[in-house]
């Protein structure tokens, strides 16, 4: 749906994005902020209201209508009235994702991490009462886990990842 008035209501607020790059340079620079949705990259002056919401596109100047949480007709806008620049655009998307690391590039691989000690501490050690405590204090009575938390092996390689000579409690 596209509507080419403005919609105006007492309970509407004005956001306004910044234009869409119109030369190649500026979409080349690396230093700039690139937008990661058809809505951020190609529209601007986005008003909201109740239920629905407007923007102009940042090329044809046209004005669009969408119902809140909902892109597609900002999305069809695009694709069908500025091909090009959309093709563009979602190939420098396409290149961002590929060179953005992922989460799992972060974690240690299986059997990487290695304690210094396999020792553990002694009975009464104040370190393992100190996160016996926490443990019992903050998971378990503040936010409710249940005790079986503390045999999950999930939990137990967290705890070796936290502190490799704590003894595991038991319930």
């Amino acid at each position: 749906m596209m509507d080419n008035s403005d919609s105006s209501s007492s309970s509407s607020s004005t956001t306004s994005l910044s234009a869409t790059p119109k030369s190649k340079n500026e979409l080349s620079s690396k230093n700039e902020y690139f937008a990661k949705t058809v809505r951020d990259q190609f529209f601007r002056d986005i008003i909201k209201n109740e239920k629905n919401w407007s923007a102009k596109c940042a090329i044809c100047e046209e004005t669009v209508l969408d119902n809140i949480g909902v892109t597609s007709n900002v999305n069809r806008h695009v694709k069908r009235n500025h091909q090009t620049a959309y093709n563009e655009w979602f190939q420098k998307l396409k290149q961002s994702e590929q060179q953005q690391p992922k989460l799992l590039d972060f974690i240690s691989k299986k059997g990487r991490v290695s304690s210094p000690s396999k020792q553990l501490y002694p009975p009464g050690h104040q370190r393992q009462q100190q996160l016996h405590d926490a443990i019992v204090q903050n998971l378990i009575i503040e936010a409710g886990l249940p005790l079986s938390l503390v045999e999950r092996p999930e939990f137990i390689k967290f705890m070796s990842t936290v502190d490799p000579k704590f003894k595991n409690i038991s319930r």
